[in-house]
């Protein structure tokens, strides 16, 4: 199976460990990061879904027995965190992957460029 084109090498220059960092579960020697990024837009849609699902049935449950203040209470207090720190991990991540993108963009422009080539 060959690799992506623009994939980096661990072999590359690239100061990886200063990136390794910022994109915390996402890996540029593994698949593409806007397929990572797609990936975990998806798991991030999941815990949303879920907790909201969870939610609703808490809400129904309490509502049922004549409490629904209570009921809404617990949602915003239990579930309404999880969905909100999933969403601002993702919005985290997406965002420190297209620094990285733009970046390397700039490298690769940098290294293909006649002006950084006649300076060598």
């Amino acid at each position: 199976m060959s690799e992506p084109s623009g994939t980096p090498k661990p072999t590359d220059d690239t100061p990886w460990p200063k990136w390794r960092i910022r994109l915390a579960r996402l890996s540029p020697y593994a698949i593409d990061i806007p397929e990572q990024l797609k990936r975990l837009r998806q798991l991030t849609i999941g815990l949303t879904v879920v907790p909201a699902f969870m939610g609703t049935i808490v809400l129904t449950l309490l509502s049922v027995f004549g409490r629904p203040d209570i009921g809404a209470m617990s949602v915003c207090l239990i579930f309404g965190p999880m969905i909100a720190l999933a969403w601002w991990d993702y919005l985290r991540i997406a965002r420190q992957a297209r620094a990285y993108l733009a970046a390397q963009a700039g490298n690769a422009a940098g290294a293909a460029s006649p002006e950084s080539a006649s300076k060598a």
